[in-house]
This record gives C-alpha cells, sequence and structure tokens, in this order.
C-alpha cells in the first residue's frame, strides 16, 4: 500500500520498549498522531467530492437523495478491529447514498477518475444489506489538483487510503431502520448507549467517529456535533436532552 497503514504507526523504539509491551496509551498516542496528520488532506478531498456533487446536482445530473457522508473512525473501533485481526484500511471511510443503481454507476465512474481502485467488494448479507465496498488511494493528478488552492501543501504520503460504500437510499433505509440494522447484527446495548451519552462519557475522536455530512447549499462538508454522530450511528435511539441539533 502507498501509506503507512495503522499497524505501522504502532512502532515503538526497541531501546524503550519491546513491542508486544506497548500499551493503551502508547497505541492512541500513535493513532492520534496517525489520523490527525491525514485528516486535514482528507477534509479536502471530501469538500472537494461534496463541491462536484453539488455541480452535478445543479445540472440535474444527480438527484436531492444524493448524500455524501464521511468519517475518521474512533481509536476504540480501531483497536477493536485490530485486537480480531481485521483490516484497518477503514480509518478513513466515505459513504454515498443515492437513489439508484443508475446514480451509483455514474458517482463511482467519478471516483474512479479522481483515484486508483486497490480493492472492490460486492457484499451482500443475509438481512438484505447490499453495497459495493471499494478501496481507494488519490491519484497524482487529483492530489496536484487538491493541493493548488490550497495555502499549505500536502505530501501526498498524507492523503490517505479511503475505503468507500455505494448504496442506495433503500439499502441503507434497512440498514438503519430495518432487519438491517446496524444496532441489532452487532448487538448493541442502546440502553447503556443512551446513559453514557446523557453522562457525557461519548467522545469525539475518543470513542466516536469524527463524521461529516455533504452539504447542497455549501461547498463543504458539515461536521457533526455529537447528537448528531450518534443519531447516524444508531437512529433508532432516542436521546433524552434538550441539545439543539446544528
Amino acid at each position: 500500500m502507498e501509506n503507512e497503514d495503522f499497524r505501522e504507526s504502532l512502532k515503538v523504539e526497541p531501546t524503550l520498549l519491546v513491542p508486544d509491551q506497548i500499551t493503551d496509551r502508547e497505541k492512541l498516542v500513535s493513532y492520534n498522531k496517525f489520523t490527525i496528520d491525514q485528516q486535514e488532506p482528507f477534509i479536502l478531498f471530501i469538500n472537494y467530492l461534496n463541491k462536484a456533487v453539488n455541480e452535478l446536482r445543479a445540472e440535474e445530473e444527480v438527484s436531492d437523495i444524493l448524500q455524501i457522508r464521511a468519517r475518521i473512525k474512533s481509536p476504540i473501533s480501531a483497536f477493536k478491529n485490530d485486537s480480531k485481526g481485521k483490516t484497518l484500511d477503514d480509518i478513513f471511510g466515505i459513504e454515498f447514498i443515492c437513489a439508484s443503481e443508475k446514480e451509483i454507476e455514474l458517482v463511482k465512474a467519478k471516483m474512479d477518475r479522481l483515484a486508483k481502485s486497490l480493492e472492490e467488494k460486492q457484499i451482500s448479507k443475509d438481512n438484505g444489506y447490499e453495497a459495493t465496498h471499494c478501496l481507494y488511494s488519490l491519484k497524482d493528478e487529483t492530489i496536484s489538483k487538491l493541493n493548488r488552492p490550497s495555502k499549505k501543501k500536502y505530501n501526498k504520503n498524507l492523503f490517505p487510503i479511503v475505503e468507500v460504500h455505494y448504496e442506495t437510499a433503500a439499502v441503507y433505509y434497512e440498514a438503519n431502520f430495518g432487519k438491517a440494522r446496524h444496532d441489532q447484527y452487532k448487538n448493541t446495548d442502546m440502553d447503556k448507549i443512551s446513559k453514557l451519552y446523557e453522562a457525557g462519557q461519548l467522545i469525539i475522536g475518543t470513542n466516536l467517529p469524527i463524521m461529516w455530512v455533504s452539504d447542497p447549499d455549501n461547498d463543504n462538508m458539515r461536521e457533526l456535533s455529537t447528537k448528531e454522530v450518534i443519531k447516524k450511528l444508531y437512529p433508532a435511539l432516542k436521546l433524552n436532552t434538550h441539545e439543539k441539533v446544528k
């Protein structure tokens, strides 16, 4: 792969520590450095996608349904996957929710022009979830284009590998409100999630991902509040709070 993955970022000076003695704190420090270094280039790219989709929408080539979501996985989630031996290539993720398969094809063609496909999987689960998952690295010409208006020029190695999900709005609905609900197949304790939120113990960048959603009225993606992140992760969860959503 063109970028260091998370496991590489956990390397420790041998004179200080042997590998099997790395502490949770040292893991967290390594993970935070890994994600912070690549966060701004990632935001440059998702903002570019948001603007491109808005232009397509203005030309009536895509529907108003089309939405982009982006996230940087929380350390807690990444460590859990690492302990299970799962891939860590999905730390930086983008999701396209489209009106139809035809719209997915159009958006995917745009991504294929901007980025090199490293892997593609067709996901079909018994619970009805169906989507295309792709792993990309940005092409050199895309990185040059993103760097051009930026005051700070980013080395191409700082542009992360991204995992992109393409799914229809119907699949999205099933995955969030229907029989494929994420919290059900993960056996999430929704009462515990609610209590942690009420106690202020759910924190973006620690046990919650950093998330953005596309904005049809702005060139840039919009970063979500804590409450909005929780509602995106667990749409069926009812939160007893007076916090106002932006």
